[in-house]
């Protein structure tokens, strides 16, 4: 998309293609803010219940045994902080996809001596957080030695228990708090599928328009004498603004959801096609000094 962008960028001029660009992202970051609302409103607090499961300033256990939890596939997020750090954790209950995976490496384990079978299914329960973590080494090992299918089989059945299990342990002295925990069922892969064609549109329609256009724009509506300055505060300003972002980006959804970032960054984007539609003059086909000259004063006539 940025190759057709560098094609269309003196056809339809810099204008159009911020405003289709920032218009298409508008609608991406809006369906995927509903796609992400749809799910996060079903989920429950469970803070409460996750805090009595701290011990020792550690919290460990299996999702699936947990009463609170619910039946079939739900998802767990619990937002932890110990010192002045926080974090996010997740966890998984099985899906029908998931339970597949576990039916087939149950098949591949009866197909195996006793011995080695016995070694398996402590691992596993070493994997989902039942049992103790010094088996789960010597399985890996069994594994290596065995058939692709039945290797393969057995490694995504391990990622299965895996995911089940809450494993967190505060680094230090500092005091492991929960501040925020809920559980929900697991998004459908059909909405997974819906959420990575609005990524993708996103990427495309920054591709064409914001993705190419902000640099040559800001390059030509700069004055002569303060370019190359200028030109170095605006990317001083976008990469500060992206390190803030991946900082705040993690506890702002745990505190609030994912559909509320979305939505704070389409408000942002409408604010972008505002002013490129309304206020970002058109530079196709004009040279610097003509570009120059659309932001001179008017010479004032002088005084008779």
């Amino acid at each position: 998309m940025t190759v057709v962008a560098i094609v269309l960028v003196e056809r339809k001029g810099r204008v159009f293609l911020l405003k289709l660009g920032t218009g298409g992202i508008i609608v991406s970051l809006c369906l995927l803010a509903l796609l992400f609302h749809r799910f996060e409103s079903q989920r429950v607090d469970v803070r409460a219940e996750v805090a009595t499961l701290v011990k020792d300033n550690r919290l460990d256990f299996n999702l699936a045994d947990a009463r609170w939890a619910g039946q079939g596939a739900v998802q767990l997020s619990v937002l932890y902080q110990y010192g002045e750090h926080q974090q996010v954790a997740e966890a998984y209950t099985p899906t029908e996809a998931s339970q597949a995976v576990l039916k087939r490496a149950a098949e591949v384990v009866q197909a195996l001596p006793a011995g080695q079978r016995t070694l398996i299914e402590q691992a596993q329960l070493a994997w989902s957080g039942r049992g103790t973590a010094a088996a789960a080494e010597p399985a890996q090992q069994l594994i290596a030695t065995l058939p692709p299918a039945s290797r393969e089989a057995l490694n995504a059945a391990r990622h299965v228990h895996v995911a089940q299990h809450v494993q967190v342990q505060a680094a230090g002295q500092a005091p492991l708090r929960i501040l925020r925990a809920s559980v929900g069922p697991t998004p459908s892969r059909a909405t997974g599928l819906l959420a990575a064609l609005c990524i993708g549109g996103f990427i495309a329609f920054f591709s064409i328009g914001p993705g190419v256009c902000v640099w040559l724009a800001l390059s030509e509506l700069m004055p002569t004498r303060i370019r190359s300055v200028g030109m170095g505060v605006a990317l001083l300003i976008n990469q500060g603004t992206g390190t803030l972002i991946a900082g705040a980006f993690l506890p702002i959804v745990g505190n609030y959801g994912f559909h509320v970032m979305f939505l704070f960054w389409t408000a942002c984007t409408v604010v972008y096609f505002v002013t490129a539609a309304f206020f970002l003059p058109e530079t196709k086909g004009k040279s610097l000094e003509e570009i120059e000259r659309l932001f001179a004063r008017p010479k004032q006539e002088p005084a008779r």
